[in-house]
């Protein structure tokens, strides 16, 4: 499996080389920065506020945390036995910034799968199903999100859709077991 991810990123930074480095303009940099931070985790309490506000019991919160749980466990297992690296120079996640032991190097450091593509997509699935119809809003927002993450350098292509598979995945399997 490692050997196809070798071949597979290679691939990829071929790809990735074809589409030229220009930096984006500085309002698009600041927006996919803040795309990349609802994917950090803000997203959960945005998702949460829109349950609430649309009247799912409890705001669906015991949905939202068997999501959460099916979403980042298999990123962290796998991240930490693949360890893929980055497309390029990683930004570590803020939210990691005071943990003076490093407990989070192996998923935080490394690429495949995507924790923030896993964690949006696992929110609009949850939310599609708890809202019927309120699930297209958190898609496009998925989208947005991974493509940010592979537009900032800090994915493949790849990482993305395996991290939105993984995601939607556990949003299925958060609501179908809270039901």
């Amino acid at each position: 499996m490692t050997a196809f991810l070798v071949a597979l990123a290679a691939s990829e930074r071929r790809w990735l080389a074809t589409r030229g480095a220009r930096e984006p303009r500085r309002a698009i940099l600041a927006a996919l920065r803040a795309l990349t931070g609802l994917g950090n985790g803000s997203i959960w309490a945005v998702a949460y506020a829109v349950l609430l506000l649309s009247g799912v019991p409890g705001g669906g919160i015991g949905a939202l945390l068997l999501a959460v749980a099916f979403a980042n466990v298999p990123v962290v297992a796998i991240k930490k036995v693949l360890r893929r690296e980055r497309p390029s120079q990683h930004d570590p996640n803020p939210l990691f910034a005071g943990d003076t032991l490093r407990r989070h190097t192996a998923f935080d450091r490394y690429s495949f799968p995507s924790g923030h593509a896993a964690n949006a997509f696992a929110v609009a699935t949850t939310v599609g199903f708890l809202i019927p119809g309120g699930g297209g809003p958190f898609t496009v927002l998925a989208v947005a999100i991974a493509a940010a993450r592979v537009i900032l350098g800090q994915h493949y292509p790849s990482d993305i859709l395996a991290g939105a598979c993984l995601g939607t995945a556990a949003g299925w399997m958060a609501t179908w077991g809270f039901r």
